[in-house]
C-alpha cells in the first residue's frame, strides 16, 4: 500500500513538472529592430508597431526604443504574427540626388532593389517609371507637392514564434522618394552666398545674377532662394540650363534640374541664373534688399553626388527713393495712439490704409472713411518704430513715414 502511494505521488510530481514545462514552452517574448533603409547604424526610434495574430486580430502596440527595437511578450509558440508599422516623423532627405539615382535606374545604368525600389514608386502605381522621376524632380523638389504614395514605405514584418527564435530583424523602413544610401538627414551646412556689389533701380526692371565663386561642372542644380515679396516681384528667371524648372511662391524661389547625358560647366563669370525683378514703387524708399540662400540648395557633380561645399555670389540691390511730392503732412509725428493726415480736395471717401514696418512687412491693413478733410489712423496695436504708410483714396496715392512711440 505504501509503495502504491509513493508511486502515485511520484507520477503526480512528474506530471506536474511536465505540465509546467509544457506551459512554460507555449509562450515567449519576441524582439526585432527596425532600421532606415539598409543602414544598420541608423535605427528608427519612436516607430509604432501594431501586432496582429494569424487571423488578423489586433493584439497590442509597442514603440521602438533608441536602438530601434520593439518587443512583444506572451506570444504563443508556433503562432505566426504580423507587425504593422506607422511613423509620422519628417525627414529632409529627398532631393535631386534621388532623382538622379532613379534616372540611372530607368536608363538601366544602375539598378535599384529592395527597399529603395519600393521607395521609388512615389506615385503608388506599383510601377517605377519616368513619371516617378518627374514627381521627385518637379512636383516634390521644385513645387513642394506631397507624393501620392505618402511619406513612408513601411513593409509589414511577419514572423513565426519558435522556442529557439526570440529575436529577429532588422526590419527595413524608408522615406518615400529616398533612393540613396546616405544618412537620411541630407541638410547641407556648407553653403555660402557672398554679395559683391550694390545695384540701384534706374529702370522699372532689374536683373540680379547668381554665380558660382569657382569653376563647377554639374549634372544637377538645385537652388532655393528667399526674397522680400512685399517690396519686389520676381517676373522672370533666365538660365543657360535649358530644362531648368522653377517655382515662385510666398517669397521663395525653388529651381531644379538634373540630367545624366547633359553636363553644364560654369565659371565665376557666367551666371547660373539671372533673376528679373520689379520693385513695389508704392513702398520703395531706398531700402537695400538681396536674395538669401536657403536649406535645400545643392549642386550635383558629374557622378550625381552633391558637392560638399558651395560658394555662390550675387548682388544686393537698392530700391528707388521716395518721391517727395507724394507725401502729406502726418501729425503728431512721433505719435502715440494715432496720427492724422490732412487731405485737401477730397472728402467723404473711403481710404485703403496699409502700414509697413522698416523691412517691408505689412503690419496693418484696413479701410477707413475719411472725416471731412482729415483721416485718423490708429496705431495702438503697433510696436515702437518707424513705419511707412500707404493710403489710396480714389486715384490718389499718399505715402509717408510715421514714428510710433507708445
Amino acid at each position: 500500500m505504501k509503495k502504491s502511494l509513493l508511486l502515485f505521488a511520484g507520477m503526480f510530481i512528474s506530471i506536474s513538472i511536465f505540465m509546467a514545462s509544457v506551459s512554460f514552452a507555449q509562450t515567449g517574448s519576441y524582439s526585432a529592430n527596425v532600421i532606415y533603409g539598409n543602414q544598420l547604424d541608423f535605427p528608427i526610434e519612436g516607430l509604432q508597431a501594431d501586432l496582429y495574430d494569424s487571423d488578423g486580430v489586433f493584439i497590442e502596440t509597442d514603440f521602438t526604443d533608441a536602438n530601434g527595437f520593439f518587443t512583444f511578450d506572451g506570444l504563443r509558440i508556433g503562432e505566426v504574427y504580423t507587425a504593422k508599422f506607422s511613423y509620422d516623423e519628417e525627414l529632409n532627405n529627398v532631393d535631386l540626388e534621388d532623382a538622379y539615382r532613379l534616372l540611372l535606374h530607368l536608363l538601366e545604368i544602375d539598378q535599384l532593389e529592395g527597399i529603395q525600389l519600393l521607395a521609388a514608386d512615389v506615385d503608388a502605381t506599383s510601377t517605377v517609371d519616368f513619371t516617378d522621376f518627374m514627381y521627385i524632380l518637379i512636383d516634390f523638389y521644385v513645387n513642394e507637392f506631397e507624393f501620392p504614395a505618402g511619406d513612408w514605405v513601411l513593409p509589414d514584418w511577419q514572423f513565426e514564434m519558435t522556442t529557439g527564435k526570440l529575436s529577429g530583424g532588422p526590419a527595413h523602413v524608408n522615406r518615400v522618394g529616398d533612393l540613396t544610401d546616405e544618412t537620411p538627414d541630407k541638410a547641407l551646412d556648407n553653403i555660402q552666398l557672398d554679395y559683391n556689389d550694390l545695384i540701384s533701380f534706374t529702370s522699372p526692371e532689374l536683373v540680379i545674377p547668381i554665380y558660382f565663386n569657382e569653376s563647377i561642372v554639374t549634372n544637377g542644380v538645385g537652388l532655393v532662394l528667399a526674397y522680400n515679396e512685399e517690396l519686389i516681384d520676381v517676373i522672370d528667371i533666365e538660365s543657360p540650363i535649358e530644362d531648368l524648372e522653377y517655382n515662385i511662391k510666398d517669397g521663395v524661389i525653388r529651381m531644379g534640374w538634373t540630367s545624366f547625358k547633359d553636363s553644364y560647366e560654369f565659371n565665376s563669370d557666367e551666371a547660373i541664373v539671372n533673376i528679373h525683378i520689379k520693385e513695389n514703387v508704392g513702398l520703395s524708399d531706398g531700402q537695400i534688399e538681396k536674395f538669401d540662400i536657403l536649406e535645400g540648395t545643392h549642386i550635383l557633380n558629374k557622378s550625381g553626388k552633391k558637392y560638399t561645399y558651395l560658394n555662390f555670389s550675387s548682388s544686393e540691390f537698392k530700391l528707388s527713393e521716395s518721391v517727395s511730392n507724394n507725401y502729406e503732412t502726418a501729425y503728431p509725428n512721433p505719435c502715440q495712439d494715432a496720427f492724422t493726415l490732412s487731405i485737401n480736395d477730397i472728402s467723404n471717401n473711403t481710404a485703403d490704409v496699409q502700414i509697413y514696418n522698416s523691412i517691408g512687412q505689412l503690419v496693418k491693413n484696413e479701410t477707413l472713411t475719411q472725416n471731412g478733410q482729415e483721416l485718423q489712423i490708429n496705431t495702438q496695436d503697433l510696436e515702437n518704430g518707424i513705419y511707412i504708410y500707404l493710403i489710396k483714396i480714389q486715384s490718389k496715392l499718399i505715402k509717408g513715414h510715421i514714428s510710433v512711440q507708445n
